[in-house]
């Protein structure tokens, strides 16, 4: 079960994306992904009582994709293209999707005990 704080990151993630239809559904999918959340829990829990690190789990991961999206919207509105964009072979929601994907997936490794 999401916590409070996990849902209310979620929905602000959603609520950034909301002019990128792509990237809004993409999120929502993985959002809904059971075995993902289980992935990114246990990854957490690793993290906390394996390890002994902070939080890396799925609050964790989604603000770093929230910090994510407005670092490339900062980019963006300078006018500084990405690389799909520069290379031709994508647009800036297609980097974006990139980026977000990599954000709540950037702590999966954790779950690989040490």
């Amino acid at each position: 079960m999401k916590s409070v704080k996990e849902s209310v990151t979620e929905t602000k993630i959603i609520e950034k994306l909301k002019k990128y239809p792509k990237c809004s559904e993409l999120v929502k999918y993985i959002f809904q992904d059971i075995e993902l959340q289980e992935m990114q829990e246990y990854a957490n829990n690793v993290s906390i009582k394996r390890l002994g690190f902070n939080d890396h789990g799925p609050v964790h991961m989604r603000q770093v994709a929230i910090n994510s999206i407005k670092m490339l919207n900062i980019l963006h509105e300078a006018g500084i293209p990405t690389s799909l964009e520069q290379e031709e072979i994508g647009t800036f929601e297609d980097s974006l999707c990139a980026v977000v994907i990599a954000s709540l997936m950037h702590d999966l490794g954790m779950m690989i005990e040490h």
